[in-house]
């Protein structure tokens, strides 16, 4: 509940820029679907929001642009489907694999 009110308190606040952090962690299925509706309202309405994610499913559905920083460093830069062409995987997931190496069992 803590979650949800500190996003509603966040969004209604009416500002050009918001900067989450894993926003969408630990909410029920319901919460999920409004918070993402009300993403793609602010996204339509001219306003930015930059959020962190480990959900890629949510990445490729909600931006236009993505980067993935992995062992200090920046590996992409782009929107989500950019980072699957470069890789040569349709899927999100496999592309990140391999953008920060761990298909070949490296970290770095």
């Amino acid at each position: 509940m803590t979650q949800k009110l500190g996003i509603a308190a966040c969004l209604l606040s009416g500002k050009a820029l918001y900067v989450l952090d894993e926003p969408a962690g630990g909410l029920d299925p319901k919460a999920r679907a409004m918070f993402k509706n009300e993403l793609r309202s602010l996204r339509n309405n001219g306003r930015t929001v930059f959020f962190t994610s480990h959900s890629l499913a949510d990445v490729a559905e909600l931006c236009d642009r993505m980067v993935v920083l992995h062992g200090g460093r920046l590996r992409f830069a782009g929107p989500p489907a950019g980072l699957s062409q470069r890789y040569g995987d349709a899927d999100l997931e496999g592309a990140f694999l391999s953008c920060i190496g761990a298909e070949q069992g490296t970290t770095a």
